[in-house]
């Protein structure tokens, strides 16, 4: 992964990713935590995508959820990340 100059905002977006009290983050709460607008909030994930997971498997309410690669690799196990690889549950 190549170095990429983040904006601001798109750093504001990935510290709240990282937030620690958070295993994975709605655009919603994003939008919450940093102060942005949802539909910015998407925006900026979408263009984040090589540093962003999305679970494919969406919350009770139906909404997505994020997390960084870097976080999502570091918290999960070496199975439960294999397992989400074969069962498709990341993308």
């Amino acid at each position: 992964m190549g170095t990429k100059v983040l904006s601001e905002k798109g750093q504001r977006v990935l510290t709240a990713l990282e937030n620690p009290e958070y295993n994975w983050r709605t655009v919603e709460g994003v939008s919450n935590e940093t102060g942005l607008g949802q539909d910015e909030v998407a925006h900026i994930l979408s263009s984040l995508s090589d540093q962003i997971v999305q679970s494919s498997v969406p919350n009770k309410k139906g909404q997505a959820l994020f997390t960084t690669r870097r976080k999502y690799y570091r918290n999960g196990n070496l199975a439960g990340r294999l397992l989400s690889v074969f069962s498709d549950r990341i993308k």
